[in-house]
């Protein structure tokens, strides 16, 4: 059997999977060809947008218990919850704004990995990731349109994800990526191009300054700990303190200059709390301005929560 070849690939690839939850499910006989999802100790979980498709599935699987539909806009509504979010096959036919929007509710639904598209770039790089413009909706007759379809790669810009965890053939040129959710958060946030390059030019700094930091403190009793004391604080403290509390008086300057790292400190807090910007540029932060500067302390941020693995709303 080879309907759906891609889930028993990934269900070999990943055995914990227990619950998967698939967009653009598709019809009955799809679904039930499936080697991997015979298993009735697998719960599965299929959305599509089309009525039709659901109720006929329904109907299909209606002595099932382990099968469930929904009709579900997974760009614009929320997704229920899974080990697994399948989005492979739908990407690309959307415009870039609702994959977007897609990768924020799959990062929304608390799920452990997510599958998508992933298209090598044997492709022209101008038609990877091009966007898409739908057709206004007139008389009702766009409904039925289907744009073009084009190569997806959430490597390469607009998305500019690393590497994914795993790659499964699909096709010549294509394969599945599978992510571990926790480990891409900080990519999957709604961004345009211009932000998405920040994001990308930001997360190279952090890291390269994170793992700097971390060397001197691992040398330390409660090392981890305190790093991530260090780094919550510059989420928490109360701005009209931080100048003092933190810049001049910050508790853990003994350790950092064990490395000669205050330097790198303060330009993480300087994105957080201060508009230095020349001295972000004099320390290669050359890509930060006047008119990004905003959007780099928000995506600065983002980096903190998900490097130490905070709820992107507890703060």
């Amino acid at each position: 059997m080879t309907t759906k070849i891609y889930i028993n690939n990934i269900k070999k690839t990943l055995p914990e999977i227990n619950s998967i939850v698939e967009i653009q499910c598709g019809d009955g006989y799809e679904i039930e060809n499936c080697r991997a999802l015979q298993d009735k100790n697998l719960q599965y979980i299929g959305v599509d947008v089309r009525d039709e498709i659901i109720l006929e599935n329904r109907q299909y699987f209606r002595y099932n218990k382990n099968k469930i539909f929904i009709t579900l806009d997974a760009s614009n509504e929320p997704i229920p919850k899974a080990d697994l979010i399948l989005c492979v096959g739908m990407a690309e036919y959307l415009p870039i704004a609702n994959i977007w929007s897609l990768l924020e509710n799959i990062r929304e639904s608390q799920a452990k990995y997510f599958a998508f598209d992933f298209y090598h770039n044997q492709f022209d790089e101008k038609t990877i990731n091009q966007n898409l413009v739908l057709p206004q909706e007139i008389n009702n007759q766009s409904h039925n349109f289907k744009p073009e379809r084009r190569p997806i790669n959430l490597t390469s810009a607009p998305f500019c994800f690393p590497k994914p965890r795993f790659l499964l053939t699909q096709e010549l040129n294509h394969s599945i990526a599978i992510y571990k959710i926790d480990e891409v958060a900080f990519f999957m946030d709604w961004h345009n191009d211009d932000l998405s390059e920040l994001r990308m030019n930001l997360f190279k700094k952090l890291e390269e300054s994170y793992s700097f930091l971390k060397e001197s403190f691992d040398q330390e009793t409660d090392g981890e700990k305190k790093l991530r004391e260090m780094f919550y604080a510059f989420l928490t403290i109360n701005s009209a303190e931080h100048n003092q509390k933190y810049y001049y008086d910050e508790p853990y300057k003994t350790i950092i200059n064990r490395i000669n790292g205050l330097e790198t400190r303060n330009n993480i807090f300087r994105l957080v709390y201060r508009s230095e910007i020349q001295n972000l540029i004099n320390n290669g932060y050359n890509f930060i301005n006047e008119d990004n500067f905003i959007n780099a302390q928000i995506i600065t941020k983002d980096y903190i929560k998900w490097k130490l693995g905070l709820d992107f709303h507890q703060i």
